[in-house]
């Protein structure tokens, strides 16, 4: 966990170092979200990520990256997950994007990708 010491000697819980995440009462670790949708044939790359939610604490989102010459629908998508998942990981939204953002070095830019599906800039 990721905390930050108070003035006042609390501490203010600000995420975590590793890809679980609480939502709805459930630990869930996004790695076996990612597995679901990068099992999908069609699927180049699946990310999920998770942002802030007012009643569940967070919301699981997904990017999916399809294969190229591969048509991807989002209901398809769902399906294919819901097969494989339990219903509580099954993100609450899944984007098809043409690519993921990286950053300098390459790597999948994961707090990005958070920051724009929070703001609802993606998609």
């Amino acid at each position: 966990d990721i905390v930050r010491l108070r003035e006042d000697g609390d501490y203010d819980f600000l995420g975590r170092r590793d890809h679980q995440i609480k939502s709805r009462g459930y630990r869930i670790e996004l790695g076996e979200i990612e597995a679901a949708l990068n099992a999908h044939p069609a699927v180049l790359v699946g990310v999920a990520v998770a942002v802030p939610h007012p009643e569940w604490g967070s919301a699981v989102i997904a990017f999916v990256v399809p294969r190229d010459g591969q048509s991807l629908s989002e209901r398809e998508l769902r399906r294919h997950v819901v097969a494989r998942l339990p219903r509580y990981m099954i993100p609450a939204r899944m984007e098809i994007i043409r690519e993921l953002p990286r950053t300098s070095t390459g790597k999948i830019d994961r707090r990005r990708l958070a920051q724009e599906a929070a703001s609802g800039s993606l998609g």
